[in-house]
């Protein structure tokens, strides 16, 4: 009977760990160069290290935060076209956005 209570509360913390992750999200995805690239990280817990890489995965970009809050970034500051991604960074996760210049 023990073994079945100790994986109950494995479950329980685990299904509150995933509903307290990090979140992250830009407002659309696609952009045009000269653009403003709003990016609005939420569900964050402590402080949050928002990192704008582009195609070829250079850091173009880094900006941090705490709780929910938003970040800019200007797509005319790189020249590369394509892909980028916005990795976000907090003590209760990770979270991923990709949008298109």
């Amino acid at each position: 009977m023990m073994p079945k209570k100790i994986w109950y509360v494995v479950l329980l913390l685990l299904s509150l760990s995933l509903a307290a992750a990090v979140n992250v999200s830009t407002d659309k995805t696609e952009y045009d160069t000269g653009e403003i690239v709003t990016a609005n990280i939420s569900s964050c817990i402590g402080t949050s290290i928002a990192k704008f890489l582009n195609p070829d995965g250079d850091l173009v970009d880094i900006k941090s935060g705490q709780g929910n809050w938003a970040a800019a970034y200007h797509t005319s500051s790189d020249s590369t076209a394509g892909k980028y991604t916005l990795s976000t960074s907090c003590s209760n996760g990770l979270a991923q956005a990709n949008f298109c210049v």
